[in-house]
Order: C-alpha cells, then structure tokens, then sequence
C-alpha cells in the first residue's frame, strides 16, 4: 500500500462523501493498526483496542464503522463469539512504480497520522468537557436568577416601605401563613404602585384575594380580568381605587 497516496485518496474522496469526524477518527486508527500489522490484507482487531486508541465512545465507534462499510472505505465481519471481528481497509490502486519505499518516510507519515488521530480525539474530549462546563454554568446562573428574584416579604418591606416595627412584622408573618409569600409579595407590589406606601393597604388587598378564594398569581390575574371586564360592561358598579383604600380605613377604625 501506498501509504501516503492513500491518505491523500481519502482526503480528496472525504470530502464528496460528507465523512463525520468519528468516521475519520475511525479511518485513520485503522489505517494505523494495518500499518504496525505490516500492511496484512485482513487484520483482527479488538473493538478495546480501537476505542483505546481512537477516543471514540462505542456508540460512536459502531456508527462510524456501519457508515464507513456503506461508504466503501471498509469491511469487517466476526468469526464467532466473543471473538474479535476482521477488519479490510478498502485501498486504491496505483502503479508498482509508485508505491512507496521509504521506511522512514513511512515511519513519519505513521508518526504524523498517530498525532492527528490523538488531537482529534483530545478535541473531542475537550468538547465534551466544556459543553459539560456550560451546561453546569448556565444551571447556576439560572439558580442564581431565581433566587435572587425570591425575596423575603419582611426584607421587602423594609427596602420599599420604611422601617418594620414588630406590629408590622407579625401581620406580615400572619398573612405569610395563610397565603402563599408571593401573594403577599404581589400585595406589597401592589400598594406601592398605588402610591399607598403602608401595609394597611396590602392587607387590604389580600383579603379581598382571600374571600375570593385566591391562592396562586395565576388566580390573581384572572381575577384582574374579571374586573376589568366589569369596569367596561358596568362602570357604574364598579369600585375605584380610592373606594377600596376607603373601604381599608373603615375596617382600620373598627
């Protein structure tokens, strides 16, 4: 075989037939055992020792080696169990005048063919571990994003309303136990963009969720909605935001 010729074959043909990078992993670690077996037509070979020596995992290996058979560039068949199968790399012809000679040059082509068989295979691994690395990073800034959304209804209160006196703290605590902390968080929110900077008034809102049996946000905007509908099909009857901050300090005096 010429040794040489034939890499530049498979260089020149790869190209047309698409090859995967497993499939030129796969080609070249063959190329490599025929070789140290002295050029033999038919070689048996280990399906460890090609995983060993070409990086592949064996899902990876034993689809490489199905394309490359149906591709032309090989073939391979087992002689019984637990026996290792035989390998024939399919090679091109080419006249006796040029087949190569030279045993160091072909000993450096193998030690050429060797280093570019084991980056590619290091490239793979490198792959694999920085997908990995990624993947890991983009769990913990996720987690990262979660948990600094969740903040504590009482730290809330303290970085929005004022200072939180003991009397605040245990209506908070109070509400915290019977609602869920986002619907009290939301409450908060809610105050706030009305200009109503006090907790009186999140109660207030809360209790009004409370009787209408609101447990989730999603609850809470479908009942958002029913009142916007009924602020357009009847305006008339429906209450205003100063009629509910009036009905919250009624309920304060008593």
């Amino acid at each position: 075989m010429n040794y040489i010729k034939e890499i530049n074959a498979f260089y020149d043909r790869m190209e047309l037939d698409g090859l995967t990078t497993s499939e030129i992993v796969l080609w070249h670690t063959l190329m490599h055992f025929h070789n140290k077996a002295g050029w033999r037509e038919e070689i048996t070979l280990a399906a460890t020792s090609i995983l060993v020596k070409s990086g592949l995992t064996e899902s990876a290996f034993k689809r490489a080696r199905k394309q490359l058979k149906e591709k032309g560039y090989l073939t391979f068949r087992s002689v019984g169990k637990n026996q290792a199968p035989i390998y024939q790399l399919i090679t091109r012809e080419y006249p006796e005048s040029g087949r190569l000679t030279d045993e160091r040059a072909i000993r450096q082509a193998d030690v050429q063919m060797t280093k570019q068989v084991d980056q590619q295979a290091t490239e793979q691994m490198n792959q694999s571990a920085d997908a990995l690395l990624k993947q890991k990073e983009t769990k913990r800034d996720k987690t990262t994003v979660v948990d600094a959304t969740r903040k504590n209804p009482h730290t809330f209160y303290e970085q929005n309303f004022g200072m939180l006196n003991p009397h605040i703290a245990e209506s908070i605590t109070a509400w915290c136990e019977d609602m869920p902390e986002e619907l009290v968080l939301e409450a908060m929110k809610r105050a706030l963009q009305h200009n109503k900077p006090f907790f009186q008034y999140s109660g207030g809102i809360l209790k009004r969720w409370q009787a209408r049996g609101v447990k989730t946000l999603e609850e809470v905007e479908s009942l958002d909605l029913e009142v916007r509908w009924s602020l357009i099909s009847k305006p008339e009857e429906s209450p205003s935001v100063d009629d509910i901050f009036e009905e919250v300090r009624r309920e304060r005096k008593r």
